[in-house]
């Protein structure tokens, strides 16, 4: 019927929003007991913690305090955070780190976790 076809999206977007809140609770209380919450991209990860990003990249991890994060940005459909002091070329980058955002579950939750425990947002 065409009411509960125009009732679709409105069940769909109550249902994400339901989630989206079910997650941030979950990742809430595991940055309380654990000290941060990690997200995985593939074989990678970026923990976000009180204050401070964990990059869990190609086998190494290194631990960001916010003072030391350069800028943390979105660039056609690619997480980029650079530590401060990058150094970025053609052919080898240093103290950058590039996440596929398709990869990552739940970034719209992500993005919120980040805000409340780094103060970085999105603009």
């Amino acid at each position: 019927s065409p009411t509960a076809r125009a009732a679709r999206p409105i069940c769909a977007f109550a249902a994400e929003t339901a989630w989206t809140s079910y997650k941030i609770a979950e990742i809430d209380r595991t940055i309380a007991t654990q000290g941060i919450a990690r997200f995985h991209v593939g074989a990678d990860y970026v923990g976000v913690g009180k204050g401070f990003l964990e990059i869990g990249w190609r086998g190494q991890v290194v631990r960001l305090p916010r003072p030391e994060i350069q800028s943390l940005t979105l660039e056609t459909g690619w997480l980029v955070i650079k530590r401060t002091g990058a150094k970025e070329g053609w052919f080898s980058s240093d103290g950058v780190f590039r996440f596929p955002v398709s990869g990552m579950a739940d970034f719209g939750v992500f993005v919120i976790v980040l805000e409340e425990q780094t103060g970085f947002r999105f603009r």
